[in-house]
């Protein structure tokens, strides 16, 4: 079970894309984020032998990674991004989201809300919306 923990937190370690657009700070919170998706998801394999573990988690780690990243394309972005172009790069989130079974699959009502809130705030307090959003499926009020 260790080994398994640990391949797939190297996984998502060992891959710089994954945060390339973000400072130090929003990249360790998204990546601390993404590495508890993971751990969650190894927990899942505890009963399991190698073969299907490997089987089980190779799809959803790559899930992760794929979310992960666009999360940090999205808010590396953001502040140069026109809103529909936003709205296109949310979009694709929350499909890349609905693959992760752990996270809400109840994307929010109105996009370009969101897209605007998340423009109005500095690149951390974007990146908490945008996780609350992931997990619950509603705009934090």
């Amino acid at each position: 079970m260790e080994s398994r923990r640990q391949w797939a937190l190297e996984l998502i370690l060992d891959d710089s894309s994954l945060t390339d657009y973000l400072d130090d700070a929003e990249a360790e919170r998204l990546l601390k984020w993404g590495l508890a998706l993971a751990r969650l998801f190894v927990v899942e394999t505890a009963e399991m032998g190698e073969d299907e573990a490997t089987e089980y988690l190779e799809p959803k780690l790559k899930s992760v990674r794929v979310l992960v990243r666009r999360i940090n394309r999205l808010l590396g972005e953001l502040t140069d991004l026109d809103p529909e172009e936003a709205v296109e790069q949310l979009e694709r989130i929350l499909e890349a989201a609905a693959q992760v079974p752990l996270l809400a699959s109840t994307p929010p009502d109105d996009f370009g809300a969101l897209v605007e809130r998340l423009q109005g705030l500095p690149t951390g307090e974007a990146l908490t919306e945008l996780l609350f959003v992931l997990e619950r499926g509603e705009i934090e009020s």
